[in-house]
């Protein structure tokens, strides 16, 4: 019973020791910082229960030579002034696309759009930028299920970055 109880207690001091070593306070979450190396721990929690929960059967990736996505970057060139687009990858479900682009003048960028059914596409939500410190992919999913909340949680889910800024938590 004794021995219980001091590795009880041996054990509870050492996670309070190691939090409060590398656990960082930001903003308000949590960061665990080891050297060089940062980790978002709740952000990579929840990565990995949607990596083992979603269903990507209905999420198609299109290959950025295909014609949805020439049509794509037409539209992206024709909404952005003096500006040209070089699409990474793209996503689709039902009439929902989502389109991770590099600009030439300007940072890349991850574009939500619908298909209103005819032959125009209609723009519902926009991501650039960084999360850092906290994971890129987390922030992803979460921004655009609270911007297009109509959009489907598939696909959003389904979607994995293809290039920087967006991939830092894979690097």
């Amino acid at each position: 019973m004794r021995r219980n109880i001091l590795a009880a207690f041996i054990g509870l001091a050492s996670l309070v020791a190691f939090a409060f070593c590398f656990i960082e306070k930001v903003d308000d979450g949590f960061i665990i910082v080891v050297g060089q190396h940062v980790v978002d721990p709740i952000g990579e929690m929840h990565v990995a229960v949607t990596r083992i929960s979603r269903d990507c059967t209905r999420v198609l990736r299109r290959p950025t030579n295909s014609p949805l996505v020439e049509s794509l970057k037409k539209f992206i060139d024709g909404e952005t002034a003096d500006e040209k687009s070089i699409p990474r990858a793209a996503w689709t479900s039902g009439d929902w696309i989502l389109i991770e682009s590099d600009f030439v003048n300007r940072e890349p960028a991850i574009i939500l759009l619908r298909h209103d059914g005819k032959s125009q596409y209609l723009v519902t939500a926009t991501y650039g930028g960084t999360a850092a410190p906290f994971n890129d992919v987390q922030a992803i999913h979460e921004y655009f299920r609270k911007s297009a909340p109509a959009a489907p949680a598939q696909l959003l889910y389904c979607y994995e970055p293809v290039g920087a800024p967006f991939n830092s938590a894979f690097e």
